[in-house]
């Protein structure tokens, strides 16, 4: 798994994101939350912009990972998640 040093700045993450085809929901951060959603059609993430722990969803809303799911370290749509928020 990756550690969690050496992370992205949050405007590297969120251009990162929407590389990748999300659609980022800033509404709850723009409020004052510290919480960012990137929205595609078959995964959403929700991510902290304080810690960067993250919790991936299908699009029904079950949980699909999280910034702890290391059973997943050799998928490569985890790794690429992975490398969205840590060098």
């Amino acid at each position: 798994m990756k550690t969690f040093e050496n992370r992205r700045g949050l405007d590297e993450v969120l251009e990162s994101l929407e590389k990748l085809g999300y659609k980022l929901n800033k509404h709850a951060y723009d409020d004052g939350s510290d919480w960012i959603t990137g929205i595609k059609k078959d995964k959403n993430i929700s991510f902290s912009t304080v810690s960067y722990w993250f919790g991936i969803t299908d699009d029904t809303g079950k949980k699909l990972a999280n910034h702890l799911s290391t059973e997943l370290d050799d998928v490569d749509w985890y790794k690429e998640i992975l490398n969205v928020f840590w060098h």
